[in-house]
């Protein structure tokens, strides 16, 4: 069997909620929990914080997401700009880069 691949993800909203709302999540985000996002994908280690400045609060979502497969990290980000569209004021980056929709638009 193979072993899960993990992948470091950060998230960032003006609100847990849009967080939750990104990922699908339906329940809290627990510190330091896991919690399921899609079939063999989960999120753990969950840290959320709270960064305010001039653009106002931001929340912060720093993971590990955890796949059952040997999915590659391009698949990941294709999934996760996927679910970027068509919000805006939220930023993503795995494994320490940032994706954007653009980023799937050749743009």
């Amino acid at each position: 069997m193979t072993e899960p691949r993990t992948h470091e993800v950060q998230i960032v909203a003006a609100s847990p909620d849009e967080i939750k709302a990104l990922l699908g999540v339906h329940g809290d985000l627990p510190a330091g929990g896991e919690v399921p996002i899609a079939d063999g994908v989960t999120l753990s280690g969950l840290r959320l914080t709270r960064s305010s400045g001039f653009e106002g609060t931001q929340y912060v979502l720093e993971a590990l997401v955890s796949v059952a497969t040997s999915v590659s990290s391009a698949v990941l980000a294709a999934w996760l700009i996927d679910k970027l569209r068509g919000r805006r004021g939220v930023a993503a980056s795995l494994d320490g880069q940032e994706v954007r929709p653009a980023d799937l638009d050749g743009a």
